[in-house]
């Protein structure tokens, strides 16, 4: 009798087994879509140090011991993500965005492509052929590493005219910037307005003109206003490719609050879209260790997140945000008992009073000190950078990851 017993519980044990099984096996062949509205945020230069110097301000600015969230600090779902090149351990903004937009690591400068030259495929094409309206925006130049890494394919990210070149052949429906590096070239004859015009894109400046003739075009350039005279972006790079960097907010420029806007109204909500939009003059002020000048950048990339927000707000369970960094820059701490941000406010008071555009090196170094600011390097560091999502497929983004799993994460892969 005790036989039967057990051959009869091991069947049903057996049974369930099988029954377990084949549920799971329903629940994997489901596939999984996208979501059909993707925000992606990569704030250039921020690491988790830059966040916390960051809100560390804003509490005082609150009058808060602490708690201060900027919106994407608030996301339910947060994770880290690793940033190292192909070819090095710390990388350039060029490596790690291809990584965030192809999936593929490669070498320090090489941009779209892999470590031996070859065209690798951005998220954004992907999404194109699905049948989704791409826009990719910044408030650095159009070709600069971290929006081009979305579209281009150079083996060499100063190569910024070819970039240009590459812009129509996406097809992509909204670009966004300030500006082009390399905008009139005189000794290849290229004039980036003219070949956009001439190659079906609308090229506008300032919010206004794109309003105005956004209706009767289906692919755009924004750019700011104060580029319709001054077409130097603010960045040049010499024969040394040594960079130099103009932090400074001009009057008119519009916030990535305001360009995501623009892109939203020209999409509008009946099709599916993905929207990059990097903040990334975060990366250029802690290049210099400027504190104060990194976290008004900070306003401005949360701004841009906060639109997205809003427009999730109306459609939670269609929507993705993802916000996170390509690498972290200048490794920022509060060190002994906390900022005197007192400080830097009155020496951004004096600085404004005097005329001056900024404190010199030494003078920013001195202040930096008084106040309670440690920056550890004016360069790009190997730490791992912060992850934040919240929405359709947001949990696929939680706890450690490589910078080069976004792609599949994003396409639910």
């Amino acid at each position: 009798m005790k036989k039967i017993k057990v051959i009869k519980s091991a069947f049903a044990i057996l049974a369930t087994l099988f029954l377990v099984s084949g549920l799971s096996s329903c629940n994997q062949s489901k596939v999984e879509e996208p979501a059909k509205y993707v925000f992606f945020f990569i704030g250039d230069g921020m690491g988790w140090t830059n966040v916390a110097v960051a809100e560390s301000y804003f509490a005082y600015r609150d009058s808060l011991m602490g708690g201060h969230s900027l919106s994407f600090t608030a996301f339910p779902v947060y994770g880290s993500a690793t940033t190292y090149s192909a070819n090095c351990r710390i990388t350039d903004s060029a490596a790690s965005g291809t990584a965030l937009a192809t999936g593929v690591k490669t070498n320090n400068s090489a941009l779209g492509v892999d470590p031996e030259g070859n065209k690798l495929k951005s998220v954004c094409y992907d999404l194109k052929e699905m049948g989704y309206k791409i826009g990719i925006m910044s408030n650095v130049p159009v070709n600069h590493a971290t929006p081009a890494s979305f579209y281009g394919h150079v083996t060499e990210r100063h190569a910024y005219q070819s970039l240009i070149k590459e812009i129509p052949s996406t097809g992509f429906e909204f670009f966004g910037g300030d500006g082009f590096i390399d905008f009139e070239n005189v000794e290849n004859e290229l004039n980036a307005e003219e070949f956009l015009e001439q190659n079906g894109y609308n090229v506008v400046y300032g919010s206004a003109e794109f309003l105005a003739e956004s209706a009767n075009s289906d692919k755009m350039v924004f750019l700011q206003e104060r580029r319709r005279t001054n077409t130097d972006s603010g960045f040049t790079a010499d024969t040394d490719k040594t960079k130099k960097y103009n932090i400074q907010t001009a009057e008119g420029t519009i916030p990535l609050g305001e360009m995501v806007d623009l892109c939203l109204d020209q999409f509008g909500d009946d099709e599916p879209f993905f929207i990059m939009c990097e903040g990334g003059d975060i990366d250029w002020s802690a290049h210099s260790n400027l504190t104060m000048p990194m976290i008004r950048n900070f306003e401005d990339f949360n701004s841009g997140v906060e639109r997205a927000l809003e427009f999730y707000n109306e459609h939670p369970d269609e929507t993705l945000i993802v916000v996170t960094a390509d690498h972290e820059t200048g490794g920022p701490s509060i060190f002994s008992y906390g900022i005197d941000w007192s400080l830097f406010e009155r020496a951004e008071e004096n600085s404004k009073a005097e005329g001056a555009e900024e404190l010199s090196p030494q003078g920013n170094a001195m202040l930096n000190r008084a106040a309670g600011v440690h920056w550890i390097s004016t360069n790009h560091t190997g730490n791992m950078v912060p992850v934040y999502a919240i929405g359709k497929g947001a949990e696929k983004f939680g706890g450690k990851m490589d910078n080069t799993s976004f792609k599949d994460k994003i396409l639910c892969k």
